[in-house]
């Protein structure tokens, strides 16, 4: 018998840190792929999908915000889920785009923020997919590399303990 998971979870992220600090704004986000949302409800640079039983937070098929817990104000991005046998779900976080903007990313250390209410198990955490596609995971119309499927747990060093 498998079991039902559960689990809130908050997840802000930042790409690269390089030996010296960014100097103007364009370098900025040559680093930085998600620090903080201008909408207040959600982030719209992010898609959420889920397939019964298992369930996915969205409003409006993107992810939500939260504004109460957060590493850098005034906000974060919230990933809340529910695994469940024979379903799926899944969440992305897409680059800003505006014109002119150099869409390589410099640095070579990938940050991720992780709180929970409740203390997480390893092997309940979800995988982690990086990709350079354009607009997510549309392989069939715009090729991209993707890496393994990686346990977050890889990251997190194992279990994620309640509200750290």
């Amino acid at each position: 018998m498998h079991k039902t998971i559960r689990a809130l979870g908050l997840c802000l992220l930042l790409i690269g840190l390089s030996a010296r600090p960014a100097a103007a704004q364009s370098d900025y986000y040559r680093h930085v792929f998600f620090d903080n949302s201008r909408q207040t409800s959600v982030y719209y640079q992010s898609s959420a999908a889920s397939t019964e039983p298992s369930q996915l937070q969205s409003v409006g098929y993107r992810l939500p915000v939260e504004s109460k817990l957060f590493r850098t104000p005034p906000n974060a991005v919230r990933i809340e889920w529910q695994s469940a046998p024979g379903g799926s779900w899944d969440a992305q976080i897409q680059l800003v785009t505006f014109p002119n903007r150099y869409p390589e990313l410099i640095g070579s250390t990938l940050y991720f923020w992780l709180y929970s209410p409740e203390p997480i198990a390893a092997a309940d955490l979800p995988g982690v997919v990086l990709s350079d596609a354009l607009n997510g995971l549309q392989v069939a119309t715009l090729p991209g590399s993707f890496t393994a499927d990686v346990p977050l747990a890889f990251y997190t060093g194992g279990d994620l303990p309640a509200g750290r």
